[in-house]
């Protein structure tokens, strides 16, 4: 009876209450609100793009479409960079845990062994500050109304850094769920609902306050993340010992 009941579970399929449920997991619930800061950030630089081009430098629609591009190569980009660094720090460290890994293969009771926290934190948390550094930067190009190589070459090392850490994240997020991996993917996308505020707010608050202090206000938000995620890196393995529920 009672394996009867393990397989009607296992086979009921995930719905949106589940999604939900993951928020009293503590690390899960900081990390996607951390997630969450960090892509309302992007998406405020990336829907204001058209409105800051055309109004600085009087582009058309053309010319700006064009400026988007920097952001996505960089992001592109990111694999060879901090995915590269991610995915050999995360081996170093479940080398260092006594884990073998195997491409694509690791099992629930192998990722208990490895400090995920610190395998995925490692890197996000330094790579947290070159952002925040950089999108105050670009606010402030535009404000002064630079020649435009300026902002385009900061988007491009925003693309970057930013896809770099939101990957690390929702690497981390998955990693601690690896029984409903996609569970957890679902919750991840919760973060759309606050980015489509975000995005209706933007170019107001540009008007309001100016690109340069709308820049700065996000480049805050970001560097209140830091202290959010470490403590995760802090914390984060003993709450998964302990059952990680609020």
């Amino acid at each position: 009876m009672e394996d009867r009941q393990t397989l009607l579970k296992l086979r009921r399929r995930p719905s949106l209450w589940d999604s939900i449920l993951l928020v009293r997991h503590k690390s899960t619930g900081i990390l996607v609100l951390a997630s969450t800061l960090i892509s309302c950030g992007f998406i405020a630089v990336l829907t204001s793009i058209p409105f800051l081009f055309q109004a600085r430098y009087n582009f058309n629609a053309l010319k700006i479409g064009l400026c988007s591009l920097p952001y996505a190569v960089g992001g592109l980009a990111s694999r060879w960079t901090s995915g590269t660094l991610s995915t050999r720090n995360f081996k170093r460290c479940a080398r260092e845990a006594g884990v073998t890994l195997v491409k694509n293969k690791q099992s629930p009771e192998q990722l208990r062994k490895i400090p995920l926290e610190k395998a995925r934190l490692q890197l996000t948390l330094p790579l947290l500050c070159i952002p925040v550094a950089q999108v105050m930067v670009y606010g402030w190009l535009l404000q002064a109304q630079v020649h435009v190589a300026g902002p385009l070459v900061l988007l491009f090392f925003l693309g970057n850094a930013v896809t770099g850490m939101r990957n690390s994240l929702n690497a981390l997020v998955v990693d601690l769920n690896a029984q409903r991996p996609a569970t957890a993917s679902a919750f991840l996308t919760f973060r759309s609902i606050l980015g489509a505020g975000v995005a209706a707010a933007v170019v107001p608050m540009i008007d309001a306050i100016g690109i340069g202090w709308t820049s700065t206000v996000v480049g805050g938000v970001w560097l209140v993340v830091s202290p959010v995620l470490c403590v995760v890196y802090r914390y984060g393995r003993v709450w998964r010992v302990d059952g990680d529920m609020l």
